[in-house]
């Protein structure tokens, strides 16, 4: 469980109201005026700040906006029957509504814009408000007052921003047009604006989508904490289409800057219609095209003409020049009609093109240490015979049948403990001859750097600038059409490809440390219709795909098979075993060198096919707001979570002794070397990774009903309800596992067990199998309702109190990350070799015994994973929930000057423990006359480990 509360204070003042006529390069048509403002706000819950201009406080729901009002004559009575029309300034769109029996109207699902609002009655004089900004997710009210007197006299007034919410009990924050497009950000990463919304927390792992890597969305595009929610576990949409993806909840991509018209963050107590989240909606509107052809171009640029080198380039042999740097960031719009008030047409092209260096500092070897020639005391441990499979140690017993070979020094070595003596081949001058050199060592070694000779220091001897060239293009395109006064359309779609490379410093084209490189895709396609039923009743639907498709993987992919082959001459019987692989192998520890090779390959195919629809039904002094969505996500994810396949590690083990002196009982002990180990091609350790990559799914469905009751002229009640089905995993060959605590453990047979008269309970146990049923490695839960309750009182027309209480859920794909199927057991599996004493395999020949395969569903599944530390979901495991709160007042002072004071608070349950059962299996072997139970019951005070008790 978890509390968050959070005190904010909020202070808003924009300029009066003045026309600027701005002429805006690569317009056509007339000039328009634009209304210049500035906006202040401030947080208490971090520090008092002050910052940008023109937003709008409040919010309510979806991609679109709502205006309400009511119409009075000049006496302040309410005017039935009145005839309202909103009119959008910049494409004609109008729409129309009659004022009821309290002299109310309301406008639903409006594309954010500047309105205008005209009123005729019979008896009163046309009515006309000029200037209405309508935003994404606000209600925005006016409330005409009309006069006696004939239709043909107009009276014209000219709308000043709203600045209260009167309809609405959320919190949040709109960040509008001119704040989105003109607020410098490094990179252009637009979700950096989230930030200036109170409450919002960015994380550690939070970045632009800068010069350093290219990047934009992925992990951490929106890892933010809002008013106190799960980090990572919000919800961001485009358009009304869900950018986010199966894997960490990352995004597929971040809009260009110059396409999103605005944005709304909707941080406590949302609204009924939107769900999946834990912390917070932010939902993005792209901009559309109008009456009049606008276009921009634009090119940011950043060199490194004022750079200055760093200190270590500067003392490097021989000199390290400055790192370059260039970034060039191309970006592109262009909008306007296809028919005017009909048909509009908006694109977009935003790209990057970078040339990034970076001075880095590596431990590299030396030309002595290539050449064998290392020094000191270094022990010869043996050999391998031709094929590398058995070793031959050279130990007393040899040396007395053989002598040491020829290049060797036979010593007298001392027992530091006893004092006794043995004899040992040592390595004459501590050279290490050529022809004992690994033939996979000799190849690996040309990665390395070659230094200058004068280089005998093998630490931070090395310094280069590592240059790369991340790049990204972005496409969008966007058609508008109002089909007719009832019924609207759009399209939209988008496509992104990026690059990010690795920098080459290796010889042979190979990289130091890592050969990794990514390229991605992501597609998304947006469809809308909105249709007018009739005055009082509003159809909305939403289709919308997106695919990211992703890839991380060494420079040789797809190609490293033969590469691998090549360079290390391994047997082929082992490269075909090696799955996904072969990559590149990686020495992981040598004598402090920085290590040598590896790739680590992430492939990640992402699918979001989603379905939605609302309906709007005024009824009186109600608005009901019913719909649902239905989400269809496959996640095609696999990682091999070691991050390196075939790694070595060499330490000064088999050539250094640390009981053994060449002088004696108290001298100093024969110290070895690593690097000789590894010309040797000696690997204290070897590891690898096989893996299947799963084929996973997951299905995510709500329906909601919301109510807004206006009570009175001062009240609104906001009253929601809203059902989800979070979404669980499955696999499409049902390559998942779970933990049963009751059930039989396999060891339960075991003779040590037996004799003990302990019975073993908790198993690993396959989906889709009698023991457990299911093909989803969480028992679905249908019984998730999530109330939302609110309310907005005008104490006057200058001060609004506003409070709310909701309950969200969020998708399990986001809060049970490790439960996804690619960290299941089943689908991987560690071959581990780990020797102190002698070597037992080489490096020309790692695996001699073969690779543990991955046992996915088979009959063995037990037997592979048994011994191995595993993490495992628990299916019980109930769902977690945020219960949030909120009370928020208001107050304008008139001179477009207000302040909002707001307290708002949440309260965490069930939150899940990561990675489930941590299932820490014992061998066997490890098993004497008894068993560890500790925790097996609540009432056992002490365990039996292998017969001795110990306090659990």
């Amino acid at each position: 469980m978890n509390q968050n509360q959070t005190a904010i204070f909020r202070a808003t003042q924009d300029e009066k109201q003045r026309e600027a006529k701005k002429s805006i390069r690569g317009c056509k048509g007339p000039k328009v005026n634009l209304i210049a403002g500035c906006k202040l706000v401030l947080s208490l819950a971090i520090a008092m700040c002050l910052f940008f201009a023109s937003s709008a406080t409040l919010n309510a729901q979806g991609a679109t906006g709502t205006s309400v009002g009511t119409v009075t004559d000049n006496t302040g009575a309410a005017l039935a029957g009145a005839t309202v029309t909103l009119t959008n300034v910049a494409t004609g769109d109008a729409r129309t509504a009659q004022s009821n029996a309290t002299g109310g109207y309301q406008f639903v699902n409006v594309q954010p814009g500047n309105y205008k609002i005209d009123v005729e009655a019979a008896g009163f004089k046309h009515f006309t408000v000029n200037n209405i900004v309508i935003q994404v997710g606000t209600s925005t009210r006016i409330d005409p007052k009309v006069e006696i007197g004939a239709t043909v006299e107009t009276v014209e007034v000219t709308s000043q921003a709203a600045l209260l919410e009167t309809q609405q009990s959320t919190t949040g924050q709109v960040v509008e047009g001119r704040a989105v497009s003109e607020m410098p950000l490094n990179g252009r990463d637009i979700m950096n604006l989230v930030e200036v919304a109170p409450g919002v927390v960015p994380m550690s792992t939070v970045s632009p989508a800068d010069a350093a890597t290219g990047a934009r969305g992925g992990f951490a595009g929106g890892n933010y904490m809002i008013s106190g929610g799960i980090p990572n576990a919000g919800v961001q949409f485009v358009d009304g289409g869900s950018i986010n993806t199966g894997y960490i909840n990352s995004l597929a991509f971040v809009p260009s800057q110059d396409a999103i018209q605005e944005f709304n963050v909707e941080a406590n107590n949302i609204s009924p219609e939107y769900g999946g989240t834990e912390d917070g909606v932010t939902v993005m509107v792209t901009k559309s095209g109008t009456n009049s052809v606008h276009f921009t171009v634009a090119d940011y640029f950043r060199n490194a003409a004022l750079n200055a080198n760093t200190f270590f380039n500067n003392q490097a042999t021989p000199k390290t020049k400055r790192p370059p740097f260039t970034q060039n960031q191309y970006a592109a719009t262009i909008g306007g009609p296809i028919k005017k008030d009909k048909l509009f047409y908006f694109g977009s092209f935003e790209g990057s093109r970078e040339k990034i260096g970076a001075s880095t500092t590596y431990s590299v070897p030396t030309a002595l240490m290539r050449a064998g020639t290392l020094g000191g005391s270094i022990i010869d441990p043996g050999t391998f015979d031709s094929t590398y499979t058995t070793f031959t140690p050279y130990n007393a017993a040899y040396i007395t049948a053989n002598g040491c070979p020829s290049g060797d020094t036979q010593s007298t070595a001392t027992n530091k403990t006893d004092s006794t003596t043995s004899q040992v081949c040592m390595f004459t001058g501590g050279q290490v001859p050529s022809n004992r050199v690994d033939p996979t060592a000799a190849n690996m070694l040309a990665w390395w750097p070659t230094l200058d000779p004068s280089i005998t220091s093998s630490s931070n001897n090395y310094i280069v600038n590592l240059i790369t060239h991340p790049s990204y293009s972005q496409y969008l395109g966007r058609i508008d059409w109002t089909i007719n006064d009832k019924q609207r359309f759009f399209g939209r779609y988008l496509y992104q490809t990026e690059l990010q490379d690795a920098a080459p410093v290796f010889q042979l084209a190979a990289y130091l440390p890592n050969a990794n490189h990514g390229w991605g895709k992501a597609h998304q396609a947006v469809l809308g219709y909105d249709y007018t039923i009739n005055p009082t009743t509003i159809l909305d639907v939403r289709l919308a795909y997106l695919r990211d498709e992703t890839y991380q993987a060494p420079n040789c992919y797809p190609n490293c098979g033969s590469l691998v082959s090549t360079l290390t001459g391994w047997p082929s019987a082992q490269l075909a075993q090696m799955r996904p692989g072969p990559f590149v192998p990686r020495i992981n520890s040598v004598a402090g060198l920085t290590q040598l090779g590896g790739a680590q390959y992430i492939p990640v195919n992402d699918d979001d096919d989603a379905i939605s629809g609302s309906m709007t039904k005024i009824l009186g002094r109600h608005t009901l707001k019913f719909g649902g969505e239905f989400r269809r996500q496959p996640n095609n994810y696999g990682q091999d979570n070691q991050t390196y396949d075939e790694q070595f590690a060499f330490t000064t083990a088999f050539t250094g002794n640390t009981n053994l002196s060449l002088s004696g009982a108290t001298g100093a002990a024969i110290g070895g070397n690593a690097f000789a180990n590894y010309l040797l091609g000696f690997p204290q350790q070897t590891n690898t990774l096989t893996a299947f990559y799963p084929a996973s799914m997951t299905y995510y469905a709500g329906a909601y009903l919301g109510d807004i009751f206006q009570l009175n002229s001062k009240l609104t009640i906001n009253a929601g309800i809203r059902w989800e089905y979070p979404g669980y995993w499955t696999e499409r060959n049902n390559r998942q596992a779970v933990w049963l605590p009751n059930a039989t453990n396999p060891l339960a047979s075991n003779a040590a067990v037996t004799a003990a008269g302990l019975s073993l309970k908790g198993d690993v146990s396959l989906v889709a199998t009698p023991a457990y049923p299911g093909r989803t490695n969480l028992n679905p839960h249908y019984d998730m309702f999530s109330p939302r309750l609110g309310f907005a009182y005008r104490l006057t027309d200058r001060n609004v109190l506003r409070s709310g209480f909701g309950i969200v859920y969020a998708e399990e794909s986001i809060i049970q990350q490790n439960a996804q199927p690619y960290n299941s057991p089943v689908n991987t599996a560690q071959t581990q070799i780990n020797t102190t004493t002698q070597p037992v395999n080489a490096l020309h020949n790692p695996f001699p015994t073969g690779i543990l395969q991955p046992a996915g569903r088979g009959s063995n599944y037990e037997t592979t994973i048994l011994g191995q530390l595993v993490d495992v979901p628990f299916p019980q495991e109930p769902s977690s929930y945020i219960e949030q709160w909120n009370v928020d007042y208001e107050h304008d002072f008139g001179h477009q000057i207000m302040i909002d004071v707001a307290y708002v608070g949440s309260k965490a349950n069930h939150l899940p423990a990561p990675g489930g059962s941590n299932d820490n299996g014992i061998g066997v072997d490890q098993l004497a006359n008894g068993y560890d139970i500790c925790g097996t019951d609540s009432s056992q005070s002490q365990c039996v480990v292998g017969g001795g008790p110990i306090t659990c």
